[in-house]
């Protein structure tokens, strides 16, 4: 499965990593694009964990996105994110709450965890849902 064909993106929105700065500047311009109605998901090719932990440490100079890391293919999605989608986020987390107390299950059972980074069961794939949530353990 080649997770960037899933989200058809262009070879215009695909960058092959070298470096940092082109790197931010690829993501800049991109952004920039996206801000006047161009495309919320980049590709980013030749991509390694360790790069990804670099990327980490300077996410606050760079344009708000979810990212999407396959390490079998060293490729990572970006996908941007505006005002709208974080309206529509915090409405839906709302939604969520709200159903789970007409269930019966209170803002004590459960809480949110943000969109920290989550890998998956086989560890070759990593990504940031825009909001999660854990039941508080009990004492």
């Amino acid at each position: 499965m080649n997770f960037i064909e899933d989200y058809n993106i262009t070879h215009s929105n695909r960058h092959q990593y070298a470096n940092y700065l082109k790197f931010r500047d690829f993501v800049e311009a991109s952004f920039r694009k996206f801000k006047d109605g161009g495309s919320s998901y980049i590709a980013i090719l030749g991509f390694s964990r360790e790069i990804l932990a670099q990327i980490d440490d300077n996410r606050s100079k760079l344009p708000l996105f979810r990212v999407f890391y396959d390490s079998s293919l060293e490729s990572l999605i970006l996908k941007f994110v505006g005002p709208e989608h974080e309206i529509a986020k915090h409405e839906l987390s709302f939604e969520f709450m709200e159903n789970a107390q007409l269930a019966g299950i209170t803002r004590f059972d459960l809480f949110t965890i943000g969109c920290g980074r989550k890998d998956s069961a086989d560890t070759t794939r990593a990504k940031e849902p825009d909001e999660a949530f854990t039941r508080i353990p009990e004492d």
